[in-house]
């Protein structure tokens, strides 16, 4: 609400606050602010003498998703400099790269250039909680993805199982035509292969539609508390490739104990009451 002007007039500049801290505070537009810095806090604590305040005009606030630290405020960077008594110094230099995957590479310069009298930090050093919680939600994902996949591994091996006990006749008489076992194996093998192929080639196949809908027309949205409006999504063939691999090596190991007992089928005892 309101307005974002954080410059001077009348002699008084202007201040920005989060909603959080203005609905708090019960705070109104236009209404006069008396900030205080640490070290005024300090002086006048331990000196006998008035704290020096300054005034600011509160003429706006803004909503943004807290993802770190405490609601912030905007100043005049001139007034931030009176309140914290730094005329000729500033507290830090933020620098916006074309890529942000250059950081760590762009931090390492840095240091190297400067020395270590001054810290550099990269947003993932900033935001290192919350990204480190991103790493494990992706890989609590892969797990809970996996046991999906085990689930579905279990109905396989069921299905085939059943498909072994049903059609023992017809197993019995290809090793009574000399089929081998390796041979029986191998066809309940390459049957829980295409099973896997099906299964992943499909699952793959949506999957990787949905995501690009996401990417590109934002199906799943936001609240207007965050800075983008959609979910975000990015589609990293690493983690496809493993996906769908582990998914496989699932299903073919699923085909193992059906393919054995198949191959275990006596043709004498198969054929028995033909």
């Amino acid at each position: 609400s309101g307005v974002f002007d954080i410059s001077v007039r009348n002699r008084t500049p202007g201040i920005i606050v989060h909603d959080e801290l203005k609905n708090r505070l019960r705070l109104n537009i236009d209404d006069d602010i008396a900030l205080l810095s640490a070290a005024g806090m300090k002086n006048a604590l331990t000196q006998i003498t008035v704290p020096q305040t300054f005034r600011f005009d509160l003429r706006g606030s803004y909503f943004l998703q807290q993802v770190a630290g405490g609601p912030k405020v905007f100043v005049d960077i001139e007034a931030a400099k009176r309140l914290f008594k730094s005329r000729n110094q500033i507290s830090g230099i933020d620098l916006k790269l074309y890529d942000n995957e250059d950081a760590e590479n762009v931090k390492k310069e840095l240091s190297g250039i400067l020395g270590g009298e001054f810290k550099i930090s990269s947003w993932y050093d900033l935001q290192k909680p919350l990204y480190d919680v991103m790493y494990l939600e992706k890989w609590g994902s892969f797990v809970i993805l996996i046991l999906i996949v085990i689930v579905a591994v279990l109905n396989i091996i069921g299905s085939l199982t059943m498909i072994v006990i049903q059609k023992q006749r017809d197993i019995g008489i290809l090793m009574s035509m000399g089929y081998s076992q390796a041979g029986i194996k191998s066809i309940f093998r390459k049957q829980g292969l295409y099973i896997g192929l099906i299964g992943c080639g499909i699952g793959g196949a949506l999957g990787l539609l949905l995501s690009w809908a996401q990417m590109n027309f934002g199906l799943v949205k936001l609240s207007s508390a965050f800075i983008i409006d959609a979910y975000p999504v990015m589609i990293s063939p690493v983690d496809v490739i493993i996906i769908l691999s582990a998914s496989l090596m699932l299903c073919l190991l699923a085909s193992w104990y059906p393919a054995h007992r198949a191959s275990q089928v006596q043709p004498a005892d198969a054929v028995r009451y033909e």
